[in-house]
């Protein structure tokens, strides 16, 4: 894929618990491999505090042309950080209203990870479906005038500290980022 025609790439990141990832770190490098250009943007790091610069969020936001969210999901929905992030730079008159057309056209992409294999998010056998998910952000992001290019969830990811994590999800996770590249063609 010709990632110039994405234009400025923004990548979004807030792993809570990112010392102890194995697959977001993967898939982070790997979307990063594909995508030498783009900007991360480490929420987790940035604002361990929560007390996010939402003049500088939004700054980077307006440079980006492509927005990827890669998180986990904990406790069926994205990091706490990464919705405050929502909360706080997404307001009205910036982001939605009648005067708030900053984001419009913007693409955005949102890519999950969970422990849980993905087949019990598709059955809802956990309460809470990947169609339930994707329903919420598509909600999110289209009330912005974005363009929203999806949801790539992808399961199995349970990092169990047993050592395996590290020869099963480096597979897992070139898949999903190979995922995220298709739904951004």
């Amino acid at each position: 894929m010709e990632t110039n025609k994405l234009g400025n790439v923004l990548l979004v990141t807030g792993h809570t618990y990112e010392q102890h990832s194995v697959a977001n770190k993967l898939i982070i490098k790997g979307i990063k491999e594909r995508i030498p250009s783009l900007k991360e943007d480490n929420l987790a790091q940035l604002y361990p505090d929560y007390r996010i610069d939402v003049k500088a969020e939004q700054e980077k936001l307006l440079w980006a042309d492509t927005i990827i969210i890669q998180v986990p999901l904990f406790w069926f929905a994205i990091p706490s950080i990464v919705m405050r992030w929502i909360e706080e730079v997404f307001v009205h008159g910036w982001a939605y209203g009648s005067n708030g057309k900053a984001l419009q056209g913007k693409n955005i992409l949102v890519g999950i990870t969970a422990g849980s294999p993905t087949n019990a998010y598709e059955e809802g056998t956990k309460g809470v479906g990947i169609n339930d998910i994707n329903k919420h952000l598509n909600t999110m992001f289209s009330f912005c005038g974005m363009n929203y290019k999806g949801l790539i969830f992808n399961g199995g990811f349970r990092n169990t500290g047993d050592g395996t994590a590290e020869t099963t999800f480096p597979p897992m996770a070139e898949k999903h980022v190979s995922d995220i590249m298709n739904k951004l063609a």
